[in-house]
C-alpha cells in the first residue's frame, strides 16, 4: 500500500478530521493535545484550503466514509472577519454546510458531515497562533529578553497587522532558540510544555477539539 493510500485510509477511519493551516501549527497542535479519534491534516497554505475540502468532499461520495465532524483551523492574519469569510465560502463552495460563526457546528450536510472552524488567536481581529504561545508562554524574564533582541534588528516593511504577525513568529521561535534545546521545531518545542496548554490563548484549541469530539 503506497503512502497516499494508507493516508486516506487513515482519514477515512477517523471519525474527526480537522484541518490546520501549516505543518508546524499542525504538529504544534497534535504534541501539545494528542487528540484521540481526531485526524489533523495539514492542508498548507490559505490558497490550498478549498481544493483540499474539494478532495475531501469527493472522497467522501466515493467510499463509505465514516467522518461525522470536519474542522478547519486558520489564523486570522490581518483580518478576522475576511478569514472568517474564506473558510465559510471555501464550506459551501465544496458540498459542506458552514456555521455562522467559530467554535460551533454547522448542520450536517447529505453524507451526514458537520463543520466547524477555529480562528486564532480567538477574538481578536488578526494575528496568528504564535500570538496564542506568547500568551501562553510562562518565563517573563526570558519574554521580556526576546523583545530586546526583536527591538535591536531590522524589521521587514509590512503593513502594520503582518508587521505584528511576524514579530509573534519570530519571538516564538527566538524563544525556541534559547530553550535548553535550541534545535527544537514548533511541534517539538509544544511536546516539552514551552508553551503552557492550559492557557486561554492554548486552551480554545483543545476546547475545539472537544467540540468535533462531542459534538457539543
Amino acid at each position: 500500500m503506497s503512502e497516499a493510500d494508507k493516508s486516506s485510509e487513515t482519514e477515512q477511519s477517523a471519525p474527526y478530521i480537522v484541518l490546520v493551516e501549516g505543518k508546524n501549527p499542525m504538529k504544534l497542535i497534535q504534541a501539545i493535545f494528542n487528540p484521540p479519534q481526531i485526524k489533523l491534516v495539514d492542508f498548507g497554505s490559505k490558497d490550498n484550503l478549498r481544493t483540499e475540502l474539494k478532495n475531501m468532499a469527493n472522497e467522501f461520495m466515493r467510499t463509505d466514509a465514516k467522518v461525522k465532524r470536519l474542522g478547519v483551523i486558520r489564523d486570522a492574519e490581518e483580518s478576522s472577519s475576511s478569514t472568517r469569510q474564506s473558510i465559510r465560502d471555501a464550506f459551501l463552495a465544496t458540498g459542506f454546510l458552514a456555521p455562522d460563526e467559530a467554535m460551533r457546528l454547522s448542520a450536517v450536510n447529505s453524507k451526514g458531515i458537520s463543520t466547524a472552524f477555529l480562528i486564532l488567536p480567538q477574538g481578536k481581529d488578526s494575528g496568528c497562533l504564535e500570538h496564542g504561545c506568547l500568551d501562553a508562554y510562562q518565563d517573563s524574564a526570558n519574554l521580556a529578553c526576546v523583545d530586546a533582541l526583536i527591538n535591536c534588528v531590522e524589521k521587514p516593511k509590512k503593513e502594520p497587522k503582518a508587521l505584528d504577525n511576524w514579530l509573534a513568529k519570530a519571538k516564538v521561535h527566538a524563544l525556541i532558540a534559547v530553550s535548553k534545546k535550541p534545535e527544537w521545531t514548533l511541534g517539538e518545542s509544544g511536546k516539552a510544555n514551552l508553551w503552557n496548554r492550559a492557557h486561554p490563548s492554548l486552551g480554545v484549541i483543545g476546547d475545539f477539539l472537544n467540540l468535533l469530539r462531542n459534538g457539543v
